[in-house]
């Protein structure tokens, strides 16, 4: 307000979108974490901002996210780059994770 006022500019803060948090499921994460392990990456949980997939999962069935490190942090950009070794590291741990699933199916 005060920024706008000093250069004689009208300003209005209106919210035309709100949506609660989701959460990850427990037991997936901890499977994403052990899959994570196995592939010698240290698992690292972060709170994510993304309102995507998720969202529309919620409530519905239970998930987990993988993430893979972006150059510069920059992601849902056409600069998004990511190293060949990161990407390859998420395919190992995506793939110790579905070879736990399949050797351990969840509980429904």
């Amino acid at each position: 307000a005060s920024i706008a006022a000093a250069r004689g500019l009208l300003h209005r803060i209106e919210r035309r979108y709100e949506a609660a948090a989701v959460h990850c499921d427990r037991a997936l994460v901890a499977r994403l974490e052990r899959a994570l392990a196995k592939v010698g990456a240290p698992p690292r949980r972060m709170t994510s901002g993304a309102g995507h997939d998720a969202m529309a999962f919620d409530g519905r069935i239970p998930f987990a996210m993988l993430f893979v490190r972006c150059k510069g942090g920059v992601s849902h950009n056409p600069a998004e780059s990511a190293s060949a070794e990161d990407i390859d590291l998420a395919a190992r741990a995506l793939a110790a994770f579905v070879e736990d699933m399949a050797a351990e199916p969840a509980a429904t």
